[in-house]
């Protein structure tokens, strides 16, 4: 083990053992209303005193790192002049156009970022590199100031991540997009539709989608059309086939009666699976299960879509490699 990464995971360890209090989220101040603010305060540790900074030219302006005062709002802010403080940590401040959001980072997504970026120092991925140079309106990656000097700034791209370190510049190459990956999947449901669309896309492609996405009731389960050759846009009967994602040694077993949502240029349909005891399993691949769905009315021209793809642990995995779209007229 380097130096490096035993100075990453002592700095983590120790930002573990400190308790951090952390503010309820309201609902309705993610729709949009202001959240109310409180004296910041407190040591702020690690994981979660990183920023985000997205820098991306002519339409976005910058995520700046507050002073030691800000703290990380409870919620994603409504377009303000002043950050929140709650003592939670720091902000990722957002400008688009003239307004300016607040969106938090996870402190557990930080500590895997540096923990992720401490195995490849290890294993001599990093390699020398000159100070970065975007042409104007290009996008400049999401940046994380840590609030221990002695850690470095990461600036994250789609398929690098440039690593500034006491005047220093190192870059790996990170073609599976992991790093730029796993930033966008924390942050990206907390931003306007407007604000995430100007971001790269990832890997698979997230579609923007018109129905109501159902939400997850079960165990996480992804599925496939058994016969995609017999659908139609006259089709209202699917014949599916579910695996359930997680470790189960082998058995999908019980799938949970099917959530289906009809939009005007899609239908996304979940297919939850009975929860089980964790660590009850092996992890060999689960054997599938067919389900058959009946629509409320025909097809037409929309998309079928897995729902388990558009978001949470499935979505960078195999079962959902070739994205979120199961099948399109």
């Amino acid at each position: 083990m380097s130096d490096f990464e035993q100075q990453i995971r002592d700095t983590l360890r120790r930002a573990d053992a400190e308790p951090m209090p952390v503010a309820p989220i309201d609902p309705e101040e993610i729709t949009g209303r202001t959240p109310a603010r409180t004296p910041g305060g407190g040591r702020r540790w690690l994981a979660a005193a990183a920023v985000v900074t997205l820098v991306a030219g002519i339409g976005l302006g910058a995520w700046a790192l507050r002073g030691p005062g800000a703290g990380v709002p409870a919620t994603p802010a409504a377009p303000a002049t002043t950050p929140a403080a709650t003592g939670a940590g720091l902000d990722v401040e957002l400008h688009v156009g003239r307004e300016i959001h607040w969106v938090p980072l996870d402190p557990k997504v930080t500590q895997e970022l540096y923990l992720m970026l401490a195995d490849h120092e290890a294993a001599g991925l990093l390699h020398k590199t000159g100070s970065p140079d975007f042409a104007l309106g290009a996008f400049g990656g999401f940046i994380l100031t840590p609030a221990d000097p002695s850690l470095p700034e990461l600036r994250i791209l789609p398929t690098r991540v440039i690593v500034h370190r006491a005047g220093d510049y190192q870059q790996l190459q990170d073609p599976n997009e992991l790093f730029y990956n796993r930033v966008y999947d924390a942050i990206s449901p907390l931003l306007d539709t407007d604000v995430r669309k100007a971001l790269p896309p990832t890997k698979p492609e997230i579609p923007t989608i018109t129905a109501t996405v159902p939400p997850s009731k079960g165990a996480i389960a992804t599925w496939t059309l058994a016969n995609p050759k017999a659908i139609s846009i006259t089709s209202d009967s699917l014949q599916l086939t579910v695996t359930r994602l997680e470790c189960a040694s082998g058995k999908t077993g019980k799938i949970l009666e099917p959530e289906v949502s009809i939009g005007t240029a899609d239908i996304i349909i979940r297919t939850d699976a009975a929860p089980i005891g964790r660590g009850a399993g092996t992890c060999q691949a689960n054997k599938s299960v067919s389900l058959t769905i009946i629509l409320a009315e025909p097809i037409g021209n929309r998309s079928l879509i897995d729902a388990a793809c558009l978001g949470g642990e499935a979505v960078r995995t195999t079962s959902c490699a070739s994205g979120a779209i199961r099948w399109t007229p």
